[in-house]
C-alpha cells in the first residue's frame, strides 16, 4: 500500500510541476533503447533489452509503448520473459532537466524450457529524469 501511495504521489508531483515555464520547443516524441536487468523469483539476474516509443500529444502528455525481454539459462533450463505495455506518460521540462512519470498496462509472457509457460496481465508505475548536458 505504501508503494502505491508513493507512486501516485510521484505522478502527482510530475503532473503539478507542469505549471513551471517550459523553455524547450515541443518534441514530437522520444525513443529509448537500453539494457535490462531483471531481478525476481524465477528470473534472478536475467539480462535483456528494453525499447520504448513515446508520442507526445502536447508538451506535458504523451502515449507510450514499451517492449522488453529478459533471458536466463541455468542448469540446462532456459527462461525468458517478454512484456508489451502501453499507457500515458506525463512530463515537465525545466531549463535542462525533464522529469517524467508513467503508468503502463499490457501483457507479460514467461516461458521456462523445459517447463511451464504463462501469459497474463502486466503493469508498471515508474518515472525518471533526463538531463541535457549540452545546449542542443
Amino acid at each position: 500500500m505504501r508503494k502505491l501511495l508513493l507512486a501516485i504521489t510521484m505522478i502527482g508531483f510530475c503532473a503539478t510541476a507542469r505549471a513551471q515555464r517550459m523553455t524547450h520547443d515541443h518534441s514530437p516524441g522520444d525513443i529509448y533503447i537500453g539494457y535490462s536487468l531483471l531481478n525476481g523469483d524465477a528470473f534472478s539476474t536475467a539480462s535483456g533489452f528494453e525499447a520504448a516509443l513515446t508520442g507526445n500529444i502536447n508538451d506535458w502528455f504523451g502515449l507510450k509503448a514499451d517492449f522488453s525481454g529478459n533471458y536466463k539459462s541455468q542448469g540446462g533450463a532456459h527462461a525468458h520473459e517478454f512484456n508489451m505495455l502501453f499507457g500515458p506518460q506525463v512530463s515537465t521540462k525545466g531549463e535542462r532537466l525533464r522529469l517524467f512519470g508513467h503508468g503502463l498496462i499490457g501483457i507479460a509472457h514467461t516461458n521456462i524450457d523445459p517447463g511451464p509457460s504463462d501469459t497474463g496481465a502486466g503493469w508498471v508505475l515508474g518515472g525518471g529524469a533526463d538531463y541535457a548536458f549540452n545546449d542542443q
